[in-house]
């Protein structure tokens, strides 16, 4: 991976964008309310999908860092909506945060417990092991697993790291070589494509520098 080649292929798209600071459809920064899919940095409420940090209040689907009050799912967060989207009901009419908290799955001890859990909290679902991890935000889990197997619904299977970090680096590569080695005529794309190949190698760019990826 030539990084060289990704950053000259990086600002060729950005100085192709027209009116790359401007908010309109669902292509450039969201500096104030946005209803849409915001794919930069979400600056005022987002009510919908923001594929960058949201600094106020998101009500949407946040894929980086909310650094206010996140209403939506940052993917951090248990992959099913654990707790938060997802309920699950017994055959008694008891109510779950998922399947895997049920007492005939977890036992009665850890089902009665998991009821005093804010799965809200990124405390409770973030554990002092990962939560200095860079890729944290797009590594995947799922409270019910951790819970089941670990009894703590932060407690990630930590022998699946280096799988993750194989699967992130292979489609960064793929991603690089879609995008950077692509012969097509950048002028012949629309703005929102070429905004989206610009985001994506920041992501490859910011990844290449985390996993050491040449």
């Amino acid at each position: 991976m030539d990084l060289t080649k990704l950053i000259f292929k990086k600002e060729q798209l950005r100085l192709a964008i027209a009116n790359i600071n401007d908010c309109f459809n669902d292509v450039h920064r969201h500096n104030f309310g946005c209803e849409g899919d915001c794919l930069g940095t979400g600056q005022g409420g987002c009510d919908d999908s923001c594929y960058g940090c949201c600094s106020d209040t998101c009500a949407g689907d946040c894929y980086g860092t909310c650094e206010g009050n996140c209403e939506g799912n940052c993917i951090e967060q248990c992959d099913g909506g654990a707790g938060t989207e997802m309920e699950a009901i017994d055959v008694d009419g008891r109510k779950y945060p998922c399947h895997l908290f049920f007492e005939s799955v977890c036992g009665k001890e850890k089902s009665e417990k998991a009821s005093t859990i804010n799965f809200t909290d990124p405390n409770q679902y973030t554990s002092e092991h990962c939560r200095s991890c860079q890729l944290l935000p797009i590594c995947p889990t799922c409270y019910g697993s951790n819970y089941v197997a670990r009894g703590d619904i932060a407690a990630r299977d930590l022998s699946l790291c280096e799988l993750y970090k194989i699967r992130f680096a292979e489609v960064a590569k793929y991603e690089y070589n879609r995008i950077v080695n692509d012969t097509i005529d950048i002028a012949t794309l629309s703005n929102e494509e070429k905004y989206k190949r610009m985001r994506t190698l920041e992501g490859i760019e910011k990844m290449a520098t985390i996993l050491e990826l040449k």
